[in-house]
């Protein structure tokens, strides 16, 4: 087995490079699946080399892009390898990422703050046969969406060659995603209603079984 900090080194050339083509060909997919298929397939190989066998742990390496940590997490080097994974996806897609990286993971900087970076640009990508940044200006909310949601609908099947299982939740676990909505909206402070009588609304909801969350 590879010390992890050895496999998780910086993309080689070669990497890079078969990785821009790959998200070329994703972008124009619909123009050619085949050569979206062969691109996919080359970076595939190329982590496969990467990754297969030089893990401490029997998982098959895709299985550590595959599935999020925050709601699947399979073991202590999990985090670390779906982290780089996702942020050497993100750096093909920004000049800026590791700016954008800084200004979504500092604490003291409000969801709501406002910054301006350059991303990729698909429809000019799609154009040009190249990859083509134009700036944008968004929340930091909306930032920290921007990347985990490119990394999962494209990055994931990029690097592994497969799509993340799609999980279908029971009509309980729906349920108590509204009742953890509800006591947000409850518990904000601008809430104009009887708070004190809601919540106790939903601790009847909770001693029937339920659980959501309350923090």
């Amino acid at each position: 087995m590879t010390d992890l900090k050895t496999v998780l080194k910086p993309l080689t050339k070669n990497e890079g490079e078969t990785l821009d083509t790959a998200i070329v060909s994703a972008v124009k997919k619909v123009l050619s699946v085949d050569a979206a298929k062969t691109a996919n397939e080359a970076m595939k190989n190329l982590f496969e080399k990467r990754f297969k066998n030089r893990l401490n742990t029997n998982r098959d390496w895709t299985q550590y892009f595959l599935n999020s940590p925050s709601k699947n997490c399979l073991d202590s080097i999990h985090v670390d390898v779906f982290n780089w994974g996702r942020d050497m996806f993100c750096e093909k897609l920004s000049p800026d990422y590791a700016a954008i990286r800084e200004f979504c993971d500092d604490g003291d900087i409000k969801g709501t703050a406002k910054a301006t970076f350059t991303w990729l640009n698909k429809d000019e990508t799609y154009a040009n046969g190249k990859l083509t940044f134009t700036t944008r200006e968004k929340t930091k909310q909306a930032w920290q969406s921007l990347c985990n949601t490119e990394f999962n609908k494209y990055g994931k099947e990029i690097i592994t060659g497969k799509k993340s299982a799609q999980v279908v939740k029971s009509h309980k676990e729906k349920f108590e995603q509204k009742l953890s909505s509800l006591f947000r909206s409850i518990n904000a402070d601008e809430f104009e209603g009887n708070a004190v009588e809601c919540n106790n609304l939903l601790n009847k909801f909770r001693s029937l079984g339920f659980t959501f969350k309350s923090e």
